[in-house]
């Protein structure tokens, strides 16, 4: 009796473990596909890291908390999962998190949650079993929050269980894919199960009802409105009511602004409360008002809505003023980054510029680097390297956010020649060129596009916003250049242009009878001529390729004006 009893347990128990074994680790089917609620992870330490199986690698973000989200392709219904801790600072492990399943991915159900769990070595894998679940899912979604600090990390995530069924009857869902504003368009997807038609009503909204799938709804005034959608299937109907919050696009009083640290390497430097003085007469109190202040203007440039510029993240900043070194720098990431400025620039160039020049030129070098703290980064598109794609967007943006805020002062004016990857002044004069010809908000949608656009090219941002290829725009703007230099006779400055072969000189705003001589780098005179009107051209076809120096009429200070054949 007591040999059958123990067979009947052994029996049992083999059957157990076979039904264990039997269960598949969902995240490795092949078809599947994992995602993150954030895009900030750094290189090597992206969300694909998160089910590669090896406990060696992880996945980051810089953000204390953060969801991830794997797509099954089939049906399955989850009886465990396991989290492996990363490789480094305790502090970024989970200590609470929810795990739900969904078959929409808009509407989750609970599966399992933990609170104030402990990972007490590197690259632990601890398992946990789901109690009591018979419902299957296509998507599962993981929330965890950290315990310390602003960046989340996770070397493994395996789902386990077994293949189930869709459910059959009709379900009403729906989500909506953007920022809720006045006037931008709000976008609401159908993510209803089941079902043979639809009808939405949208309360404030225009239009008023639809029945497509995936409607654009734009709404005028703030206020909180319903939203319904009713779908049905044979003859049943079931139908989602939600109520919505609309904001003021133009209310950004909850942005969330930097903290921000001021330090200098030695106070005693002139040029530390020149900064302070020039600041000033900005109209701040401070310098980390200055930069705060700074903050909001470039976050309004850059992003819609205050709630966008808010998921950046940008948390703190540590300002540094030093001595020598980069004119200015940025360095670090989100959540905290440290934005560097020469005092001993700023002790020349006040020598030679009056203060309004100089609290013009602080200025806008700080719109440049803040323009750094707030951007997106564009994704596989190349280093930070001169002529790359990543280092166009990166300098290009950054100086376009100061000629839309801070500006140059003295002035800046376009050349012919270069290319969209130089970056800096020309790059941002061709967005500028775009921005006032084609699209006034260019600089808010190509900022997104850094984030929707994989691998990001200008090319493909340039087709997916204005129809165009990169290379057609920029053929566009190199012919538009002189007209464009034309359009500022009336600035109290001398402006050149070269045409596009670089066998012509054009020298604008001048008065007539002015002199203009052309002198090479060491100092010899190549050329001497007088204007006979405001605009006058020098056949420089004979020139050599080299750098050159333009003396005519009233120029910007007495160094003249530069440029490279």
């Amino acid at each position: 009796m007591k040999k059958f009893f123990i067979l009947v347990i052994t029996t049992f128990v083999l059957s157990g473990l076979n039904c264990v074994s039997s269960q598949t680790d969902i995240t490795n089917l092949s078809t599947g596909v994992i995602s993150s609620q954030y895009s900030d992870s750094p290189a090597n330490e992206g969300i694909e890291k998160l089910i590669d199986n090896s406990p060696t690698t992880k996945f980051l973000t810089f953000h204390a908390s953060a969801w991830v989200m794997f797509r099954s392709p089939e049906p399955y219904v989850l009886s465990k999962y396991s989290l492996t801790s990363g490789n480094d600072a305790p502090e970024r492990d989970p200590l609470n998190w929810k795990l739900e399943g969904s078959n929409n991915g808009v509407t989750f159900y609970t599966l399992d949650t933990k609170s104030n769990q402990d990972f007490s070595a590197r690259g632990q894998k601890r398992e946990f079993t789901i109690q009591n679940n018979t419902a299957a899912y296509i998507y599962y979604r993981l929330s965890m929050t950290n315990n310390g600090g602003d960046i989340l990390q996770l070397a493994e995530l395996e789902l386990f269980g077994n293949p189930g069924s869709m459910p059959t009857e009709p379900f009403a869902d729906f989500s909506i894919d953007s920022y809720l504003v006045t006037g931008m368009p709000v976008s609401f997807t159908d993510a209803s199960l089941n079902t043979s038609s639809r009808k939405w009503t949208f309360e404030g909204g225009n239009p008023a009802t639809s029945t497509d799938l995936n409607p654009k709804v734009t709404y005028t005034v703030p206020g909180n409105y319903q939203v319904k959608l009713e779908v049905t299937k044979a003859n049943a109907t079931v139908n989602k009511t939600v109520q919505i919050h609309v904001k003021d696009i133009n209310d950004w009083s909850s942005f969330v602004y930097p903290t921000v640290n001021i330090t200098t390497v030695n106070a005693l430097n002139p040029g530390y409360t020149k900064y302070y003085n020039l600041a000033k007469m900005k109209g701040f109190n401070s310098i980390e008002d200055f930069v705060k202040n700074c903050c909001l203007v470039i976050a309004k440039e850059l992003y819609y809505t205050v709630d966008e510029a808010n998921e950046h993240n940008l948390r703190t900043i540590n300002y540094k003023l030093n001595e020598g070194g980069a004119l200015s720098y940025k360095a670090g990431g989100i959540p905290a980054i440290e934005i560097g400025f020469d005092m001993n620039y700023l002790n020349s160039f006040s020598q030679s510029h009056s203060d309004e020049v100089s609290a013009d030129e602080i200025y806008g070098v700080l719109c440049h680097e803040i323009c750094h703290g707030y951007q997106r980064s564009p994704m596989n598109a190349g280093g930070y390297a001169a002529g790359t794609e990543y280092f166009g967007f990166l300098e290009g943006t950054a100086d376009l956010a100061r000629l839309l805020t801070g500006g140059f002062n003295p002035k800046r004016y376009p050349r012919v020649g270069g290319q969209w990857t130089d970056g800096y002044n020309v790059t941002a004069f061709f967005y500028q060129w775009i921005t006032n010809t084609k699209s006034a908000t260019f600089l808010k949608d190509i900022n997104r596009t850094a984030f929707t656009i994989n691998p990001w090219s200008f090319n493909a941002a340039a087709m997916a916003l204005l129809g165009k290829s990169g290379i057609e725009l920029w053929n566009e703007y190199q012919a538009a250049i002189p007209t464009l230099s034309i359009e500022n006779l009336n600035e109290s400055r001398v402006t050149i242009a070269l045409n596009a072969d670089k066998s012509k000189l054009t020298i604008q705003n001048l008065n007539v009878n002015d002199s203009v001589s052309i002198y090479d780098l060491k100092g010899k005179k190549i050329h001497s001529s007088v204007s006979k009107s405001t605009q006058h051209s020098v056949d420089i076809a004979r020139f050599p390729k080299g750098v050159f120096v333009v003396f005519a009429g009233r120029n910007v200070n007495d160094k003249g004006i530069k440029f490279l054949k």
